[in-house]
Parts: structure tokens; sequence; C-alpha cells
């Protein structure tokens, strides 16, 4: 497992955010593996993340109850920008996620939603709101695109 640089102080958090490193960072660094399909480049965001994380130790909710929740959310605002950040170093992002075929049968609009509440995070609720479309229609929408996902997958 990669180590966190050590040079970093929290402040009376170093023992927790290990803890929270030991228990959450090897599922964290699966989830980015995933998405990135690169290993040295998912290790590089998960070491970031972290480093991100201890800067802003005092931010962070410790006594939620749901702290994998955070750093999947976390993690997730961090990989919204990988397309770019991948191309500017010579990656394909369309290569190098074997998941991109599960996405190209998506409509626009399923796509749309699905980056909107899987991704981003934000509530049906809101993006129903903010868009002029009920609830149930946005709901339909996302559960259509998990469908297909799966359907194309095979997951």
């Amino acid at each position: 497992m990669l180590q966190i640089n050590q040079n970093l102080s929290v402040k009376n958090g170093d023992e927790r955010l290990k803890q929270v490193y030991d228990q959450y960072g090897g599922m964290l660094l699966g989830y980015i593996n995933q998405v990135i399909d690169n290993e040295k480049i998912a290790e590089e965001f998960l070491v970031n993340i972290f480093t991100d994380i201890a800067r802003n130790y005092n931010v962070w909710n410790w006594d939620e109850y749901n702290i994998w929740s955070q750093l999947l959310n976390f993690a997730r605002s961090k990989l919204i920008g990988f397309s770019e950040m991948a191309m500017a170093i010579g990656l394909d992002p369309q290569k190098n996620s074997a998941s991109n075929k599960c996405f190209t049968k998506l409509s626009t609009e399923q796509r749309h939603v699905l980056k909107e509440v899987y991704y981003k995070g934000r509530l049906i609720q809101t993006l129903a709101k903010n868009e002029n479309k009920p609830e149930d229609l946005i709901r339909k929408t996302l559960k259509e695109a998990f469908d297909q996902i799966r359907n194309t997958c095979g997951h």
C-alpha cells in the first residue's frame, strides 16, 4: 500500500487520518483504478486525495457515520476532470477505460443524469428542480441508464 507523506502535520488528527487511510485506502484505490484503468496514475490520485484531506483535515466531519461516502464523493469530484488531464499527458481515456464501452449506448439524457447524480453527487430532487422536470422522470432516466449499463457490460 502507498505511504502518505509523513511530513504532513494534521494537528491532533494524525492517528485518525492514518486509521481512515488504513481502513478505506485500498477500496478507494480500487475505485480510482477502475475509473482510470492505469495503476500508476490511480496511485498518484490516491496520494493526492489523502494529501488534500490532510491539508484540509479540520473541514472533514470525522464523526460522521459514513466516511466512505465522503471519501468517494471527494474522489469523484477529483476525477471529474480526468479526461482533460489524461489528454494533456497523452493518454486516451477512451482506450484506457474498459468501462467506457458501457456508456456508448446511453442516450445523451441518460449520460447527463448519470453524471449529475452519480458522479457529481447531485440530489435527484435538486436536479429535477434545476431542470424543471418531474423527479419521477429523473429517477426513471437514471434507472434506465443503470439497466443499459448492466445489459451492455454484464454487471
